[in-house]
This record gives structure tokens, C-alpha cells and sequence, in this order.
């Protein structure tokens, strides 16, 4: 790194400059946990599911990293600085995910970052099976709804 003004270079005794900068991998997963919270409750609202992460975005639970991990598939689009996208059911085990709520966020997407996988909690039956029919998918294993639910 090189400073604005090189006549400032004699003053520093050298002709480069280094800094350290830690990495707080748990601070990373914990704002990828709010972010996919806060994405799900603005989405589908808070009556829609039972969320997994208050307790371990409020400091009561340490175990993150249940929730949050890597995903195989990258959602990055380099014409977008962020990208985030929530599934009903798990991308990636569609009928095993029993009615999961999970998001995909890749921040920094035009950079190419990796993309992570946030579980953030089970949605309520009755609400996933509207939704699911509201879709028109079965993709995830959800059946259909009987016809009072539609």
C-alpha cells in the first residue's frame, strides 16, 4: 500500500507499508444470521415460522455455526454488490428439509465471494403448504394442501 502523498515516504523509514487485519469468523457468521433473519422476517413475516436464531443471535446459545455454513451452490451475480435469495425447504434436499426455511447470501457478489447457507428456522405447516400452492411447486416435497387451506 502506498501513501497519497509520496514525498511522505522518506518520513516512514521505508518504502512500504503493512497492517494486520484480524478475521472474527463468528462476528461473520452472526451478521450472516441477522441478515438472514431480519431478509425472512420482512419476506414471509414472523407468525409464518419458529426461527432457530434468537437465541444465538442474543449471546444465549454459541452454537452458530448449526446454522450457518457454506453452500455448494453460488448465488453471486457480478452485476449485484449483494445477493440473497430464501427458500421454503433446503436448496439442496428438497423433501428431506421438512419444512426448513433457509437463505443464500453472498455478499460482495459482484467479487465473486462465496456463498453461505443460513437455516434459519421451521415454517409453520399450514403457512408452508399456502405457500407451496401458492407457487405451484412441489419441488420440495411439501404435498398439497387440502382444499380449505388454498
Amino acid at each position: 500500500m502506498q501513501p497519497d502523498d509520496n514525498s511522505r515516504w522518506p518520513l516512514l523509514g521505508s518504502n512500504t507499508y503493512t497492517f494486520k487485519q484480524d478475521f472474527d469468523p463468528d462476528a461473520l457468521a452472526l451478521t450472516l444470521a441477522k441478515i438472514a433473519h431480519a431478509c425472512t422476517v420482512a419476506e414471509f413475516g414472523i407468525e409464518s415460522f419458529s426461527s432457530f436464531l434468537p437465541p444465538v443471535l442474543l449471546g444465549q446459545q454459541k452454537d452458530i455455526y448449526t446454522y450457518v455454513g457454506s453452500s455448494p451452490a453460488h448465488i453471486g451475480d457480478p452485476t449485484e454488490l449483494h445477493r440473497v435469495q430464501l427458500h421454503l425447504g433446503h436448496p439442496h434436499y428438497g423433501a428431506k428439509a421438512d419444512y426448513l426455511l433457509s437463505v443464500s447470501i453472498c455478499l460482495l457478489s459482484s467479487l465473486g465471494l462465496p456463498t453461505a447457507l443460513v437455516i434459519v428456522g421451521r415454517a409453520n405447516e399450514q403457512w408452508a403448504q399456502r405457500e407451496a400452492a401458492r407457487y405451484h411447486s412441489n419441488a420440495i416435497g411439501i404435498p398439497e394442501p387440502p382444499p380449505n387451506l388454498a
